[in-house]
């Protein structure tokens, strides 16, 4: 049997901003949803950040969705991917497919 090409679970994290009890201003990550995707590394490199030497790994994430509006997707949101503890920082994100409701997201790793 061979598996299909969504075979990844991916959850989208949306910051988001709600009002305290004190009436400050908070911010919260929301869970967007969950979706089967296509995830591809891409390439990898590095970066000097704050004199540290730190390894950023591409990767090309090609998410089905249903019903939910992923228009909600901006710059500052996150991936995981299959429910493992990385965080993918999303760069950009664009539908390709209006008919089979396929998104493109790029995203980098940190390490």
């Amino acid at each position: 049997m061979r598996s299909g090409a969504f075979r990844h679970k991916v959850t989208i994290i949306v910051p988001t901003s709600e009002r305290g009890i004190d009436g400050s201003i908070e911010n919260v990550d929301s869970v967007l949803g969950t979706f089967y995707a296509s995830v591809a590394t891409e390439n990898a490199g590095e970066a000097d950040e704050g004199g540290k030497l730190v390894t950023i790994v591409k990767h090309t994430i090609l998410v089905r969705y249903n019903s939910v509006d992923l228009q909600a997707i901006k710059n500052n949101s996150k991936i995981t991917i299959n429910g493992s503890g990385r965080e993918l920082h999303i760069t950009s994100s664009h539908v390709q497919d209006y008919r089979n409701r396929v998104i493109v997201i790029t995203a980098e790793e940190r390490l």
